[in-house]
């Protein structure tokens, strides 16, 4: 997914996937769940924020 696509259609994303884009950045997960909360599922564009797009 483009970052376009992430922010236009905004989807929804797995926790997995959301764990693996936060290593590809260097970005803790625990830090991640600890701020948006423990999901099964993520929008893509709360993911892209709070990596700092």
């Amino acid at each position: 997914m483009t970052y376009d696509e992430a922010l236009e259609e905004n989807p929804v994303v797995s926790r997995a996937f959301a764990q693996r884009e936060c290593l590809r950045h260097s970005a803790d997960f625990e830090e991640f769940v600890r701020d948006v909360g423990d999901h099964q599922q993520y929008q893509a564009r709360t993911l892209l924020i709070w990596l700092g797009y």
